[in-house]
């Protein structure tokens, strides 16, 4: 044998011995064949768990999507309800005597205000309530003939549902009494220049003013009612003092909490 090819087998043996010895190596610090497959199936379980997670989390957000939009749908459908009704019983205060008002529209907690004296308040639905009877009931007091006519009234803007209004008032002839006198008497009224009118016939008190509805967000539920009378511009029980001085203010300046000016 010549000595280069001895040379070249040494060399060969060399690298293959070096080559071993890497492999045993790497296969010394590997984990072994069991621990691969556990450490694979655990990245596969950890992967299917985040997958559920993601289709779990997908699922509730459309749930929570889809209950949001049913709220937001019903909020509006109240807000929708509860306008109807102040159309209907706002005219019906003080069109119609059997006229039954819908109380559901507010809260039990509804605030009644004078917009000209915040800090006078009337708290609570039996407050509420008290205060609506007494103008009902007073209003023929003082007037042949009422008629509430709204103007506008708004969607709810910033939580408010805003309506304009003006009402209309045809005072009692103050010689009603004597005319009635005369009528069952030996005279005839009209030889006396006491001839009736129809109320019609006979200029109208205008008051003009505005109401603030506010609504809970959630519930569409009327929360505060804020009266503001801008024609004439005055507080309120003032106004029912000067149409009425013995009725309506002696009631709302009394218990119910509306405030006299002072």
């Amino acid at each position: 044998m010549s000595h280069s090819r001895l040379a070249g087998d040494r060399s060969s043996r060399r690298r293959l011995i070096a080559s071993c010895s890497v492999l045993l190596a790497l296969l010394g610090a590997a984990p072994h064949v069991g621990d691969i497959a556990a450490f694979a199936y655990g990245r596969h379980q950890t992967s299917q768990r985040l997958r559920h997670s993601q289709r779990l989390a997908g699922s509730d957000l459309h749930e929570d999507l889809q209950s949001a939009g049913a709220k937001a749908s019903e909020w509006r459908m109240n807000i929708g309800a509860a306008i109807d009704v102040l159309r209907e019983d706002m005219p019906g205060l003080f069109h119609d005597d059997d006229h039954v008002l819908d109380y559901s529209i507010y809260s039990p907690d509804v605030i009644l205000e004078d917009a000209r004296m915040p800090n006078f308040q009337m708290k609570g639905l039996k407050s509420y309530q008290n205060a609506v009877n007494t103008i009902k009931w007073s209003v023929p007091a003082l007037a042949e003939r009422a008629k509430f006519e709204i103007v506008t009234v708004s969607a709810p803007v910033d939580g408010v549902i805003r309506m304009r209004w003006k009402l209309h008032l045809w005072t009692k002839d103050p010689l009603a009494k004597a005319k009635d006198f005369f009528s069952s008497g030996y005279a005839n009224p009209t030889n006396w220049g006491l001839h009736d009118s129809a109320p019609l016939a006979r200029e109208a008190m205008i008051v003009e003013g505005y109401s603030a509805f506010e609504v809970d967000a959630w519930t569409a539920e009327i929360t505060r009612h804020s009266i503001e009378v801008t024609n004439p511009p005055m507080p309120l029980a003032d106004l029912i003092k000067r149409m009425q001085p013995q009725t309506m203010a002696s009631v709302f300046s009394g218990g119910l909490g509306v405030p006299t000016a002072r």
